[in-house]
C-alpha cells in the first residue's frame, strides 16, 4: 500500500506539473508541494496479483493551490464495467511555491465545462472552505482566542 500511495503521489505531482506550466520561458519555475492528501477511499480490496490502472485529473485550483482526483482501477479481464473497477480513490492537494522567494505562487485558473467536473468543483471548493475554516479555529485556539461562556 505504500508503494501505491507513493506512485499516487508521484501521478498527481505531475497533473499538477503539467496544469502548472505555461509555455513561457521567462515564467520563473515553480516549487510544486504535496500539501494533503484528503482523504482516501478503499472501495475494495486490491489484489497483487492484478494489474492497476491509475487515472487522475484537477478537480479545483484556488489561488496558490490545487485539488487532484485520483482513482486506482483494478478490474478482472472478465469485468468490462470501469465504474465497478475503481478499487480507490483519492484527492491529492499540492500548492505552488516561488522557487526564489518560497512564497506562494499564483497557478493557471480552472474553468470546468461539464456538469459533471462544475460538481467535483463545487464539492473541492466546499472542503477547501472547511480546510480554511479549521485552520483559523487551530489558530485562534492557539492564541488562547477561546470564547468563554460569561457566569451568571
Amino acid at each position: 500500500m505504500g508503494m501505491l500511495l507513493e506512485d499516487l503521489d508521484a501521478l498527481a505531482w505531475t497533473i499538477s506539473v503539467k496544469h502548472y506550466s505555461d509555455d513561457d520561458s521567462t515564467t520563473r519555475p515553480l516549487l510544486l508541494v504535496t500539501a494533503a492528501v484528503d482523504k482516501i477511499v478503499l472501495k475494495k480490496p486490491i489484489s497483487v496479483d492484478i494489474d492497476l490502472k491509475m487515472v487522475g485529473s484537477v478537480i479545483w485550483v484556488g489561488r496558490s493551490s490545487i485539488e487532484i482526483q485520483l482513482d486506482v482501477i483494478q478490474s478482472p479481464k472478465e469485468e468490462s464495467d470501469v465504474s465497478h473497477s475503481v478499487a480507490l480513490a483519492a484527492n491529492f492537494i499540492f500548492v505552488a511555491r516561488d522557487s526564489k522567494t518560497g512564497k506562494a505562487a499564483a497557478v493557471n485558473r480552472l474553468s470546468p465545462e461539464t456538469e459533471r467536473e462544475k460538481f467535483l468543483f463545487e464539492e473541492a471548493e466546499a472542503r477547501s472552505k472547511l480546510r480554511k475554516k479549521k485552520r483559523v479555529d487551530r489558530r485562534k485556539l492557539e492564541n488562547g482566542e477561546v470564547n468563554q461562556l460569561e457566569h451568571s
